[in-house]
């Protein structure tokens, strides 16, 4: 048999599990903030290039899109009008990986090459690329 202080211990358990609605969160009382709207696809741009795997992606200071190949080894660029071009790495099978907007109005591009240990840059004009080794 249950305790009298046990039964009263349900009923009020009950009780509240009905009050708040049944594995309801009890909170700090801060309204939870609504859902943000889910991101959609609005274009899709194909790079020339067929199983170039894309992999790091930058805005440039000229506001276009530039884009990583990896096995490619090259460096893409989209612009505003939906265009793709792209340009070879200065070495072969370099692996282009991520990609970055340098600061300054120098208007370079950074990015790795994973496979020769090295960083490069380029200008939102395209190349020269130059090189830089890492130990």
């Amino acid at each position: 048999m249950l305790s009298s202080a046990r039964v009263s211990l349900v009923i009020v358990t009950a009780g509240f599990l009905a009050a708040c609605g049944a594995g309801t969160p009890i909170t700090s009382g801060t309204p939870t903030p609504s859902p943000t709207i889910p991101p959609q696809v609005t274009a899709q741009y194909p790079i020339p290039t067929a199983s170039s795997h894309p992999m790091g992606i930058a805005l440039g200071s000229d506001a276009n899109l530039w884009v990583t190949e990896f096995t490619a080894s090259k460096i893409a660029q989209l612009n505003a009008a939906g265009k793709v071009s792209e340009v070879v790495t200065p070495t072969s099978k370099a692996g282009p990986n991520g990609i970055a907007s340098g600061p300054g109005p120098n208007l370079n591009l950074w990015f790795t090459e994973t496979n020769l240990a090295r960083v490069a840059q380029i200008t939102v004009s395209g190349p020269p690329y130059t090189e830089y080794s890492l130990p």
